[in-house]
């Protein structure tokens, strides 16, 4: 019995526990260069698209370079990378939409980059990869990519007119309802199911000024949380 103890809980699980760990980081790997191989690096961008994120980067106050690159498979704009931070798009899906709309679009993705949520979700991979066998662990993840939104649309409104806060959301709205998102997307750019939180996000967009306090305060007690897995309790592991 002594030695069977020994065998599952020094040996079994902690090499299972290694196992997971490195199937989650070969998987995000794989995935990296699956997004890598689908952009359409060489393609010139439209000129109207980089007006377009130019003026958002000023009202946002960002210098530092951040580009658009076209990808086949992605529709809806997405923020990625942070040694180089790219803006993922389809210039495709683009053309449905007015200058105006997207530029609401590239708010909030800049709005991401602006909150630090870049670095953020490269926090969360690396918790993930640690505590894959923790349910508790995708709960909060849930909850704070949640709260990644909210941030963002607060920052994105907060350098927005007033009167232009309803438009922000009715694009948010269109675009939620048009996106159609590869599985493999939705892992590497930490995307969450937002049809489900539709109404939470549109509620706290038209009364961003009232609210933009608890939303920072909605992120901050979903980091500490979650912050809490960053300690591995041996005894959950052996």
């Amino acid at each position: 019995n002594a030695y069977m103890k020994y065998t599952i809980f020094d040996i079994m699980l902690p090499a299972l526990w290694g196992i997971g760990i490195a199937y989650i980081i070969f998987k995000n790997i794989i995935i990296k260069i699956i997004i890598a191989v689908t952009s359409k690096k060489n393609k010139k961008i439209n000129e109207r698209y980089n007006t377009i994120l130019e003026e958002c980067k000023n009202k946002l106050k960002i210098k530092r370079k951040i580009r658009l690159v076209n990808q086949k498979n992605k529709e809806t704009p997405a923020i990625y990378g942070i040694v180089n931070p790219k803006i993922l798009i389809n210039e495709e899906f683009l053309e449905k939409y007015s200058n105006e709309e997207i530029s609401y679009m590239f708010m909030h993705e800049l709005s991401h980059y602006k909150g630090f949520d870049l670095y953020l979700n490269f926090l969360l991979k690396i918790i993930n990869a640690i505590h894959w066998f923790n349910p508790f662990c995708y709960i909060f993840f849930k909850r704070i990519r949640q709260d990644i939104e909210l941030k963002a649309d607060s920052i994105a409104i907060k350098n927005l007119k007033v009167e232009d806060n309803k438009n922000y959301a009715l694009t948010i709205i269109k675009v939620l309802a048009n996106r159609n998102y590869k599985s493999y997307e939705t892992e590497v750019l930490n995307l969450i199911e937002i049809q489900d939180d539709n109404q939470r996000r549109i509620y706290m967009i038209k009364f961003a000024p009232k609210f933009k306090e608890k939303v920072i305060r909605l992120s901050f007690l979903s980091i500490s949380l979650i912050s809490s897995l960053l300690i591995i309790d041996r005894k959950s592991v052996v």
